[in-house]
């Protein structure tokens, strides 16, 4: 569905996209168990290939431990009041950069607010012509970023941004990058999506803007700017919910259950 439905590769009434639509079909038929992401991502497959939802069990991706926990941040050199923005990702359909970058032009002006962006891909190309159209000061771009490196980058930010595309796909999931942010007790703004009402409490333990509105998004950066004790809590919060409902040793446990269903 990604190829199809997101990244549009695929044109959705071709005869190769209703093969690999059968393929997926076919895959889940056969499975005797599915694990799946989010309820949302569940009622889809269910609807979409007529799965019997019993053949589903619902499991959040994680984070890798080892490498995303909470690090000291040190103390502010410049101007304590400086936001940096962080986001990485494929440059693809359901991350919603263009909005981030948009979003980085309504806010030009407050020379406080920063965006580092990390990626490349799909939508290279496009993005970066935008990102030269508006003629965008506060914003740095960096191609690749080794895995090791990544929580540097985590760590120096004050904000973490998740996905905020307009597809059906960016609704239904949760992505791996907001799990880290949480992990390394990170505040977080991602889209407003159901799956992330799955999960989340909108300015408790993140902060959700509709999906593809940059004039949102600003509104939500500047929130979080103008109250750093609200900033502060959110990150305790996400982390709270991490070590709750996304740890390893949870989602060992989920796993554990979802094998015990398996033999039963």
């Amino acid at each position: 569905t990604a190829l199809v439905e997101d990244r549009k590769y695929i044109n959705k009434f071709s005869l190769k996209s209703k093969v690999i639509h059968f393929i997926d079909e076919v895959s889940c038929r056969l499975a005797d168990l599915i694990i799946i992401e989010t309820k949302t991502y569940l009622d889809y497959y269910c609807r979409e290939f007529n799965v019997p939802r019993e053949k589903f069990y619902k499991i959040p991706l994680g984070a890798d431990e080892a490498n995303f926990f909470p690090r000291p941040t040190g103390a502010k050199t410049n101007n304590s009041d400086r936001l940096n923005i962080l986001f990485y990702g494929k440059f693809i359909p359901l991350q919603g950069i263009p909005y981030i970058i948009k979003t980085a032009k309504i806010l030009e002006n407050d020379k406080d607010i920063s965006f580092e962006i990390i990626g490349s891909g799909q939508l290279s190309e496009e993005i970066n012509a935008l990102a030269q159209s508006l003629h965008l000061q506060n914003v740095t771009f960096i191609d690749w970023v080794d895995y090791q490196s990544l929580p540097y980058h985590i760590q120096k930010a004050d904000i973490c941004l998740g996905i905020f595309g307009d597809t059906l796909k960016a609704r239904r999931g949760i992505p791996i990058k907001v799990y880290e942010a949480l992990a390394m007790k990170k505040p977080v703004i991602t889209g407003d999506s159901p799956a992330a009402r799955e999960v989340f409490q909108p300015n408790v333990n993140a902060v959700l803007c509709p999906m593809a509105n940059p004039e949102a998004l600003a509104e939500s950066i500047l929130l979080l700017k103008k109250d750093k004790e609200l900033r502060q809590k959110i990150a305790e919060a996400g982390f709270r919910l991490y070590q709750h409902l996304f740890s390893s040793s949870v989602i060992a446990q989920e796993f554990k259950k979802a094998l015990e269903k398996l033999s039963s």
